[in-house]
């Protein structure tokens, strides 16, 4: 009877735990997929104009911004840092780029020096800096050295014993009675892939299956082990021994499954199996769906009903998750990375006017966006046309190109596969990815929600004791005076925020004239790679030769005639730099004057409402308030070429043909806590500092703001004079736009002129609606040499 009792019970626990799972993860799941606790995140798309470079090209990028939650476009951090790391994680390549809306572009230029291979391009915000490394934004590109020697080029390794083979598992662990599927990787004793074939054989030496690898040594087979029996992979070359490789060895109680992203129905299917010999068979289970940086769901399963479970799209968050079922220990009994795609997509139609145009002909492209129904929506839109050998249009690329993280990135197959699950099976995510579920998160970085963060840290240098509450000032060398000030904390840490674009010299020191002796350390933003990220080589197209040779002549003939096919001009948009006190009380233009012997009797003689006076043998300026709210009791605050002096003398000391104008705020100023009796700003000729000898013990140095804007260049060849020019047009990326926007009738329209060179080009265009649907379209056409 207690038996019988126990069966009952737990046939009824199963019945009631297979209804709520069925009704909570079809329901459920979406509602509680943004609680109060999960912490925001972010998540980055690279779009590069094409995919293969040469060696001292230009990259040229667009970055969209999105909820990693929702994956809809989110503008809260306004600063996005990109950088290139080398095979040894050395940074080759730094930019920080402003932007100011859902999306935006950035650029940089490849070294002469850099050798032949495979690159990723990292991007991340200041926000995404207190997550996994693992879950920044990555785009890997293929970069070609002409001037390298030809012996460094790689070709595959084929039909040779490899020195490591390396198993897959879906779910990390074979189980007998089952079929099993299994991705395997051969490398060689370099590390590169190797092309083999072998067979599956068991401990009796039977035949279970044949395998066959790919360019990139990957491959997949599914076997069914039996209990008790070893397994091998055996590989041979002609004429040559045979090499085995031991399996991962099966257990004869366990579960696994298989995933299917049912994109028709909306759903993630998971296929159940389990091995005869399982002894949780009629155990209740744990599922547990952990996304990126999200809390984990947890629900109950029950393996003797439970065969397949449906999880719907839309009722789970965006993008990259483990399932992982358990026991009631929490016992991992099978686990795998899936992919859940909730993106929308939309119809990108492109219509060209041309499919065979003449050189330095006029293509005219019209472009229309609609949703799967037909009706038009906008988009944000990014265009390149390219020449086709520089695109990478492998299934494995395309279909991960969404994904875009360092992990499927820094992959490659020549696998086809129906769906992006298959794939993730050979990609072992770090478990880092999942360390910002907990509930006692918190950030080290903040997110930079206008403008760039210049933090850092200062220091008693005799002690180097943490000067702290202490107020700085951060100044920009030059003719505008753009003082920030902000207060240290108990730790001496600071932070400026900037907006200042380019190289430029900064100056941080604390405004007390009695503080000295300080130690400024400025933080460094980008951070180095958290681990070093072995890329797959980079193999030349042998078939395509002859373009790859055109497009470096191409290269060279550009590089000699850069100035004349790619003039420099001044960014007109560039918004004009004021002071940062605003319009002062008054001006003085000393070229307006008699040339004075000294600074000193210019202030006496021209300089309205200022004095000197000698305090405590300390030389100081007083200032005499033009507001009747009584004089002020403390020096105004002294600028020279942008820079706070509180040395009066080293000013005093210039000469006055040196000095341009002087301007003279003689009222009070606040900013935050500070009150700044009047201000005396000295602007030099030259507008650099170099007109007193700068004290050395203050920290100043260069330092990179944020890129500036450039728009990319297009020759014009509108008419008979220009087409007719004798400067050689070679150029490998015809037309890049990064800001293209459809209306809301979905249209838009682009025209660009082609080059001298005849070819096969494509035209690419990817766009982003504003609730997140994307799309992508491409189209070629070829530029006829005979016209």
């Amino acid at each position: 009877m207690k038996d019988y009792r126990n069966m009952f019970r737990i046939f009824l626990q199963a019945s009631l735990c297979a209804i709520f799972v069925l009704v909570y993860l079809q329901d459920n799941y979406g509602q509680n997929s943004n609680t109060d606790n999960d912490s925001f995140s972010e998540e980055l798309h690279i779009v590069t104009d094409r995919d293969i470079y040469f060696a001292g090209e230009e990259v040229y990028l667009k970055i969209y911004k999105f909820n990693r939650h929702t994956h809809t476009p989110e503008n809260i951090s306004k600063v996005v840092y990109l950088d290139i790391f080398d095979n040894y994680n050395n940074p080759l390549i730094q930019v920080k780029t402003g932007i100011d809306g859902y999306s935006g572009s950035a650029w940089f230029r490849l070294p002469d020096t850099i050798p032949t291979g495979n690159y990723l391009i990292r991007a991340y915000t200041g926000w995404m800096k207190n997550f996994s490394g693992d879950l920044f934004s990555a785009r890997r590109i293929s970069v070609i050295n002409p001037f390298e020697n030809i012996k460094n080029l790689r070709v595959p390794v084929n039909e040779t014993l490899p020195d490591t083979v390396l198993f897959f598992p879906e779910t990390g662990s074979i189980v007998t009675g089952v079929d099993n599927r299994i991705g395997i990787e051969c490398l060689a004793n370099s590390g590169d892939p190797v092309r083999v074939s072998g067979v599956v054989i068991n401990s009796s030496n039977d035949t279970v299956c044949h395998i066959q690898t790919d360019n990139s040594g990957t491959g997949f087979f599914t076997i069914r082990p039996a209990q008790s029996q070893d397994m091998f992979f055996v590989t041979r070359v002609k004429d040559g021994p045979d090499k085995r490789f031991i399996l991962p060895p099966a257990t004869n109680s366990g579960i696994t499954f298989s995933v299917e992203d049912n994109r028709a129905a909306g759903q993630i299917n998971l296929f159940i199996r389990k091995s005869p010999g399982t002894t949780i068979i009629n155990q209740v289970l744990n599922l547990v769906y952990s996304p990126a940086s999200m809390k984990p769901f947890t629900r109950y399963i029950y393996p003797v009903i439970d065969s397949v479970i449906s999880l719907r799209h839309k009722d789970l968050p965006a993008g990259l998750a483990k399932v992982t079922i358990t026991d009631t220990d929490g016992k991992i009994l099978a686990s795998r990375w899936v992919w859940n795609d909730v993106t929308e997509e939309i119809k990108i139609t492109l219509n060209i006017n041309s499919r065979s145009p003449s050189a330095r002909g006029k293509v005219k492209i019209g472009i229309n966006t609609s949703d799967l129904n037909g009706n038009p929506v906008e988009s944000d839109l990014t265009i390149s046309v390219v020449k086709s050998f520089t695109t990478d249009d492998s299934p494995y690329r395309e279909m991960t190109r969404s994904i875009g993280l360092p992990s499927t990135e820094s992959f490659t197959t020549g696998q086809i596969f129906p769906e992006i699950n298959d794939y993730l099976i050979f990609l072992p995510f770090s478990d880092a990815l999942l360390n910002s579920n907990s509930t006692d998160f918190i950030p080290e970085y903040y997110p930079e929600t206008y403008g760039h963060s210049i933090s850092g840290n200062l220091r008693n240098r005799l002690t180097g004791e943490p000067l702290k509450n202490e107020i700085i000032s951060l100044s920009f060398v030059g003719k505008p005076a753009l003082c920030r000030f902000t207060h240290t904390d108990e730790k001496g840490d600071f932070s400026f925020i900037s907006r200042e674009e380019g190289p430029r010299e900064i100056v941080v020191q604390p405004v007390s004239r009695e503080l000295k002796g300080c130690i400024v350390r400025i933080n460094d933003p980008f951070i180095l790679a958290h681990k070093r990220i072995y890329l797959p080589p980079f193999y030349l197209d042998t078939s395509r030769l002859d373009e790859i040779n055109n497009a470096i002549i191409a290269i060279q003939v550009g590089n000699i005639y850069t100035r004349e096919l790619n003039p420099q001009k001044a960014d007109l948009n560039k918004p004009e730099e004021f002071d940062f006190y605003g319009d002062p009380d008054k001006t003085i233009l000393l070229s307006d004057f008699i040339e004075l012997t000294s600074l000193k009797e210019v202030i006496k003689e021209i300089v309205p409402g200022v004095t000197t006076n000698t305090t405590n043998d300390r030389r100081n300026f007083k200032m005499i308030n033009r507001h009747p709210t009584g004089p002020f009791e403390n020096s105004p605050m002294v600028i020279l070429d942008g820079v706070p002096v509180n040395d009066i003398d080293i000013v005093l000391g210039i000469k006055p043909s040196e000095i341009e104008r002087i301007e003279v705020v003689n009222t009070r100023y606040f900013i935050s806590d500070l009150v700044i009796e009047g201000i005396i700003n000295f602007k030099s000729l030259k507008g650099d500092l170099s007109a007193i000898e700068f004290d050395r013990s203050i920290f100043r140095r260069e330092y990179t703001g944020l890129q500036p804007y450039r728009k990319f260049h297009l020759p014009d060849y509108s008419t008979d004079s220009l087409r007719r020019s004798r400067i050689p047009d070679f150029r490998n990326t015809l037309f890049w736009e990064p800001e293209l926007k459809t209306g809301k009738n979905g249209t838009a329209e682009a025209e660009f002129y082609t080059s001298d060179e005849p070819g096969e080009y494509s035209i690419i265009v990817e766009g982003v609606t504003r609730d997140g649907k994307t799309g992508h379209a491409k189209v070629s056409f070829r530029v006829d040499d005979s016209q």
